[in-house]
């Protein structure tokens, strides 16, 4: 049987308003320490994923180039706002897709997944892909670019070529701040450096 003092009993068991709002609490904290670590997880993940679009694309731009003379390809680097430069070999520039379909670029390849983060405000949004082809590579040899200074033309260390590289500085230095100081470059030997405004360049 039932009796008032019984639920009396299971009622002071129950949780107080202070017991619930020290668990809310809690869970705020739990939150707010957890979300810099998920966030930079994603950021890195990103990151990586940007890395290998890169390399594959090296990769196509060197099968393009045996496929062609020994040359990298013309590319227009924004299809959207195209150049009004003459090419190497007089031949009309195409957007990175085109030049690379055939050797398995597809335009997930071209989307760096930090850059789609940004939507509609994203390079690949406004200009077909979230990397830019080097245009003093257009039309080189894949082993011998040459390098044209004040002291004449020679050929370039293919580690110190850049081929493509992301639009801007969207990656973070510090993935747990989230803010976006670092480019993706990708260089003619295959390799990938990540550069920061200070440091262009690979060391």
């Amino acid at each position: 049987m039932i009796t008032s003092r019984t639920c009396r009993g299971n009622a002071a068991r129950g949780f107080t308003l202070l017991e619930l709002l020290t668990v809310i609490a809690i869970i705020a904290i739990l939150s707010a320490m957890l979300f810099p670590v998920i966030n930079s997880i994603g950021y890195k993940r990103d990151i990586a994923r940007c890395t290998n679009n890169l390399q594959q694309l090296g990769a196509a731009a060197h099968l393009y180039a045996s496929d062609h003379d020994n040359r990298f390809p013309e590319i227009e680097p924004d299809p959207t706002n195209p150049l009004s430069v003459p090419t190497d070999s007089g031949q009309p520039r195409v957007s990175m897709l085109a030049a690379f379909q055939n050797y398995g670029i597809s335009n997930k390849e071209l989307q760096c997944p930090t850059d789609m983060r940004l939507g509609a405000a994203s390079s690949f949004a406004l200009k077909q892909s979230s990397y830019m082809w080097q245009m003093y590579s257009e039309d080189e040899q894949q082993t011998g670019v040459i390098r044209y200074t004040f002291r004449g033309a020679f050929p370039a260390r293919m580690s110190r070529v850049q081929l493509c590289t992301d639009w801007q500085a969207i990656h973070p230095i510090n993935p747990a701040d989230g803010a976006p100081m670092r480019f993706n470059i990708l260089y003619a030997d295959g390799h990938v450096f990540s550069a920061d405004m200070n440091h262009p360049v690979a060391r």
